[in-house]
């Protein structure tokens, strides 16, 4: 399940920036301590770009954060609810600079652009993959360029990346998958997981009577 894409979509016409607030989000980095309030969960994402990104637009959520071009990994506190894809605002400072629309009718499945963040607990929303593309040159110029936009499941890597810088996290809040669809990956390890956990305290209780 880890390969399979959940959305694609090529976008060919870049739109002008449009001005939106940002709701709360705050990303966590592996060294400081949180608390999540009551209605917060953690939003669990990879970002893999080709270009820098200035911010990113979701339904009740805008993210206006710099990223830079290359792979990240994201964890961030925000507030439980139903949210999903809207657009991305590629940085002025490049030739493809604009707001790229996220067109929910481009998506062959209904719900591929929509995800739940539960409280207390990791939801995993996939990774945001953004290609440039352009097709020949005349005199210089270049002829056609878009750009594409993939939300595609990549769970496997990011519970490595979990286990490996945020395994206190692991400890403390269940992963689950934040997207309509489901992922059996993912619904296997949080079965094993909790049948370890429920095996070491059976463990621990018989030793110490």
């Amino acid at each position: 399940m880890s390969g399979r894409c959940w959305a694609v979509l090529v976008i060919l016409v870049g739109l002008q920036l449009t001005g939106c607030s940002t709701i709360h989000f705050h990303r966590i980095d592996s060294e400081t301590p949180i608390e999540l309030a009551i209605q917060e969960g953690l939003l669990v994402m990879q970002i893999d770009t080709d270009l820098p990104i200035d911010r990113l637009a979701l339904n009740g959520l805008t993210i206006i954060e710099p990223i830079k071009v290359g792979k990240h990994f994201w964890i961030a506190r925000v507030y439980a609810r139903e949210y999903s894809w809207k657009s991305v605002h590629i940085s002025k400072h490049v030739s493809y600079a604009g707001r790229y629309s996220i067109a929910r009718g481009k998506f062959p499945r209904e719900g591929e652009l929509d995800f739940e963040i539960k409280p207390g607990v990791l939801n995993y929303v996939g990774e945001l993959i953004v290609r440039k593309h352009s097709i020949g040159y005349t005199r210089g110029f270049r002829r056609a360029s878009w750009i594409s936009i993939r939300i595609r499941n990549h769970a496997a890597m990011a519970l490595r990346e979990l286990e490996r810088n945020y395994a206190e996290l692991l400890d403390v809040y269940p992963l689950r998958t934040a997207g309509t669809s489901g992922d059996a990956f993912l619904e296997f390890y949080a079965s094993e997981r909790d049948r370890l956990t429920s095996e070491s305290k059976t463990l621990e209780t018989e030793d110490h009577p």
